[in-house]
C-alpha cells in the first residue's frame, strides 16, 4: 500500500512523473507533432580543455538548438542552449558540421531548409556566414541532405537536384545535376 505512484488522474486531467529529459525539453514540443520535419541530430567533437568537448544540434519543427552534450549517463541541461534559433517563413530539415575545422572557439554548421536555401552559421559565435541559393534559383524543393567534403559542400533537394557549391569565401556553385532527370548509369 505504499507505493510511490507515476501517474494519476483528477477532474482537471492526468498527471504523471516525467524524467529529467522529457521535462526539460525544449518548449515541450509534442513527440508526435504530425505533419512536421524530422528531427535531425548532429554530432561534432571540439576537443576543448575542460573534456567536454561534445556539442549537438539538433532540430524541432522551426527551431534549431546547440548544446553541450554529455554522453548517454548524464542529461543535457535543455533550458541552457549555446545557441537556440527560430526561424520563420522556412524550417530545418537537416545540418551538418565541419569536423575539420571544429574548435572550441568556432564551429561551422550547415542547415538545409525546407524552402531550397542552405545556411552556414557559427552556433558558437553566433554568427550567419552565407546563404545558398537565397533567391531559390536553382530548386525551391526541400534541402534533404547537406554534407562536408573537403574544399567543397554538397547538397541533395526533394526534387533530385544535388549541387556542389565551392568553400565559403572561394566562389558560388560549382555544379548542379538534376539526378531525376538524368539518365540511368550518370556519375556526379
Amino acid at each position: 500500500m505504499n507505493e510511490i505512484k507515476t501517474q494519476f488522474t483528477t477532474r482537471e486531467g492526468v498527471y504523471k512523473l516525467l524524467s529529467h529529459s522529457e521535462y526539460s525539453r525544449p518548449n515541450r514540443v509534442p513527440f508526435n507533432s504530425q505533419g512536421s520535419n524530422p528531427v535531425r541530430v548532429s554530432f561534432v567533437n571540439v576537443n576543448d580543455q575542460s573534456g567536454n568537448g561534445d556539442r549537438l544540434c539538433f532540430n524541432v519543427g522551426r527551431e534549431l538548438y546547440f548544446y553541450i552534450y554529455k554522453g548517454v549517463r548524464k542529461a543535457a541541461d535543455l533550458s541552457k542552449p549555446i545557441d537556440k534559433r527560430i526561424y520563420k517563413g522556412t524550417q530545418p530539415t537537416c545540418h551538418d558540421f565541419n569536423h575539420l575545422t571544429a574548435t572550441a572557439e568556432s564551429v561551422s554548421l550547415l542547415v538545409g531548409f525546407s524552402a531550397g536555401q542552405v545556411q552556414l552559421i557559427d552556433p558558437i559565435k553566433k554568427e550567419t556566414s552565407k546563404l545558398f541559393n537565397e533567391e531559390r534559383l536553382i530548386d525551391k524543393s526541400r534541402v534533404t541532405c547537406v554534407k562536408w567534403v573537403p574544399d567543397c559542400i554538397v547538397t541533395a533537394c526533394q526534387e533530385g537536384f544535388i549541387c556542389t557549391w565551392a568553400r565559403p569565401g572561394k566562389g558560388g556553385l560549382l555544379s548542379s545535376q538534376n539526378q531525376a532527370n538524368s539518365p540511368s548509369g550518370t556519375v556526379v
